[in-house]
This record gives structure tokens, C-alpha cells and sequence, in this order.
């Protein structure tokens, strides 16, 4: 028996594929924090299936079909089949024996080669994308919808809008760099083949970044230990890393801390309920600020 959600999804592939409801044999809903996202499968094939969370009205979806497409003709992301600019509604072809990645498998030393890999790939191969991705830009975007609300629930929520604040000129006395980043490399975004390749998948915050952004973003997202880090920066830089570069990948985690904070409370008083992870996530850019502040003195 299908749930309601389901029921929709079957209804919007369906319309978005041209073919009856009645062709699609299985349908089920699968992870997602951003999104909504669903396998389905005729007889002949298995597509994913993305719907559009809240709060992504004002992604470029323009620039997401573009920089996906780009990433598909170099192997790191599967094709699209349907993409709408105006809905933000995707399938793409479902990678057939896929094992989508969780923090435990990114952990393992095998997969973190694959990744650091991946990467390096993404950052070095493909061509500039048109756009880019500013942080600072989104975070202020949020605030702009409720910051009221932000003070009441975050505790001590000016001292940390002050701290991101810093964080960019702090990050452009390091330098940066520029290059085509994906910007959302949590580990359930990694999806493995089943001889071994590996995909980036969901390219909604796709721009021109510095490459530590995925670097990092990857590192804290996956709950590596400090042992960890110091391993994979090392796998993707091909080479010891630097104070300069363990630095920067800190500075940006504690960004992407705070900035996805405020994204999941404002998806929470839009009415989707992720406050405890917002809470949680908020609650560890506090702990990285001690960090950094112990290793590089306070922003």
C-alpha cells in the first residue's frame, strides 16, 4: 500500500515522463533533509524522483540543470532524464546496485580514497561553472525572513551573527581560490556503483567555490575524528596538509554550521519540522568556535 506521498510522486513522475500512473510497479520514498526523494520502476526501467523541500524557492534552478549536466559528461553525477526550472522537479536514472553512503561508510579508509578522489576530480576537471555559491550571501538571505525568531531560539545569536561575520575576512587573509564546487557533500549525497564507482549527487547549491568548501563540508558532515581530517585532507591535497590548509577547512565547517542552522529553523517555522537538528548543528559551530579559538586565537 502506497502512502499519500508516494500516491504524489507516482502522479508528478508520471506527468513529468508522459506515461500512465498504472507503468510505475514500485514506488518508496527514500532519505532526504533538503528534498523528498523517491524510487520508482517500470518494467523497463528505475528513476529517482526529487521534490522540492521548503525554503529552495530562491536556488537557481537555471544554474543547477546546468552545472548537473556538466557533471554528468564527466561521470560524477548520473543523467538526468526530466529537470524543471520552474518546479525544481527531477528524475534522474537510478543507479542500478547503488549503495547511497551514510558518516559510517565515508569514515572507512577505502571509501575516503574514493572520495578525496571524486573531489579532486570535480575540482580539477570540470569547466567554470557561471555562478556562484556565497554563503554569506544566503546566510543574510535567511536572516532577512524571521532573524527576530532566530535570537529567541538560538542562544547567544548575535555573538554568533558577529563570529559569521568574521569568518569572511578571516577566510580571504588565508586566500581563496575559486573553482567548481558541489557545496552540499554530506556522505548521503555520495552514491557507490556496484563495481565500486562513485557519484555526487544532487547539485542544487552548485557554484564556484573555494574547493576546501566540499573538503571540509565532506570531513564534518561524515563525523570524521581529528585522525580522520588529517587523513583525508592529506588523500586530497596529495600531500601533507599545511596549518594554513587545516586552518581553513575549519573555518569553513564552523560556517556551515551556522549557515545550515538557520536554513533548518527557517524551514521549521515555514512548518517542516527539523528544529532539533538545527539545534544541533548550531549547538557544534558554538563548540568549533571554542576550537578554533584554542588553535588560531578568536575571530
Amino acid at each position: 500500500m502506497l502512502t499519500q506521498k508516494e500516491k504524489q510522486a507516482r502522479e508528478v513522475a508520471a506527468q513529468a515522463l508522459g506515461v500512465p500512473e498504472e507503468r510505475f510497479l514500485r514506488v518508496k520514498q527514500m532519505g532526504g533533509i533538503t528534498n523528498e526523494n523517491f524510487y520508482l520502476a517500470t518494467a523497463e526501467e528505475e528513476v529517482m524522483l526529487r521534490l522540492p523541500g521548503k525554503c529552495t524557492e530562491t536556488l537557481d534552478r537555471s544554474q543547477e540543470e546546468k552545472n548537473a549536466a556538466a557533471a554528468a559528461r564527466a561521470g560524477l553525477n548520473p543523467r538526468t532524464l526530466y529537470f524543471s526550472r520552474q518546479t525544481g522537479v527531477k528524475i534522474t536514472r537510478y543507479i542500478r546496485g547503488a549503495v547511497t553512503l551514510d558518516a559510517a561508510l565515508a569514515r572507512k579508509p577505502e571509501i575516503m580514497c574514493k572520495s578525496a578522489a571524486l573531489l579532486r576530480k570535480l575540482h580539477e576537471t570540470l569547466p567554470p561553472f557561471e555562478n556562484v555559491f556565497d554563503p554569506f550571501a544566503l546566510y543574510d538571505a535567511y536572516l532577512a525572513q524571521d532573524a527576530a525568531a532566530f535570537a529567541e531560539i538560538f542562544p547567544g545569536f548575535a555573538k554568533s551573527r558577529r563570529a559569521f561575520a568574521a569568518l569572511r575576512p578571516a577566510l580571504e587573509a588565508l586566500g581563496l581560490r575559486s573553482c567548481p564546487c558541489h557545496n552540499d557533500t554530506l556522505a548521503e549525497n555520495l552514491v557507490m556503483e556496484r563495481d565500486g564507482g562513485l557519484y555526487l549527487i544532487d547539485w542544487e547549491y552548485s557554484g564556484q567555490n573555494d574547493p576546501m568548501w566540499d573538503v571540509a563540508g565532506h570531513m564534518l558532515e561524515s563525523g570524521f575524528s581529528a585522525a580522520q581530517q588529517e587523513q583525508f585532507l592529506r588523500l586530497y591535497l596529495g600531500a601533507p596538509p599545511s596549518r594554513q590548509d587545516r586552518q581553513k577547512a575549519l573555518l569553513f565547517q564552523i560556517c556551515q554550521d551556522l549557515l545550515w542552522s538557520v536554513q533548518t529553523m527557517a524551514k521549521t517555522l515555514a512548518g517542516e519540522d527539523q528544529y532539533e537538528y538545527a539545534l544541533g548543528r548550531y549547538g557544534r559551530a558554538q563548540a568549533l568556535l571554542q576550537e578554533y579559538g584554542d588553535r588560531y586565537g578568536a575571530l
